[in-house]
């Protein structure tokens, strides 16, 4: 009996020794289209650590417009993202990868074109902490029929010194002894 109760603690241990942990963002969104910018936007991200050097990045409900008609994309899952801890630390992350649209999310119109918007070439870069993500995702579709430049930025780069220290001390300069 003690060790079947050895090798299920064992096993339990293992179990959670490797789970995956997750982090959700809310931040800001905008949404550039051949050089044009939308209104910035809400938008939620899902990060899912998976424990060896890689993230899950999720883009949750992800919309912009393309020809004059809304998009709707759903979801957008970047999986097995190189993830890397910084001295600052905040961990840095990058991925080229390729990103299908979901054919039920296209507009009719869009439906018997819905081969050109598969494995469009993806950039995503970005960095985040336990409170912050700020990332840039870049979408090309370049095809004879439509040639897009897609760039969506999420957050902003802007974060908190490392230590969360800031140091505020009087400053003198001296010029030709003034």
């Amino acid at each position: 009996m003690k060790k079947v109760l050895l090798t299920f603690f064992c096993a339990l241990t293992a179990l959670f020794a490797t789970a995956q942990t997750q982090k959700n963002y809310t931040e800001s969104m905008v949404v550039t289209v051949d050089g044009t910018a939308a209104e910035p936007t809400q938008c939620n991200v899902t990060v899912v650590d998976n424990g060896n050097n890689t993230i899950d990045f999720i883009l949750r409900d992800f919309a912009f417009e393309v020809a004059g008609q809304q998009l709707n994309v759903g979801d957008v899952c970047i999986q097995n993202v190189t993830a890397v801890q910084e001295e600052d630390g905040l961990t840095s992350f990058s991925a080229n990868a390729a990103y299908t649209v979901p054919a039920d999310k296209l507009p009719a119109e869009f439906q018997p074109m819905a081969p050109l918007f598969q494995n469009l070439p993806l950039i995503l870069q970005g960095k985040m902490n336990d409170e912050k993500l700020y990332a840039t995702l870049d979408i090309t579709i370049d095809n004879p029929y439509l040639k897009q430049s897609i760039s969506v930025q999420v957050g902003n780069n802007k974060f908190p010194p490392a230590n969360g220290r800031i140091y505020t001390e009087p400053l003198v300069v001296t010029v030709n002894d003034v």
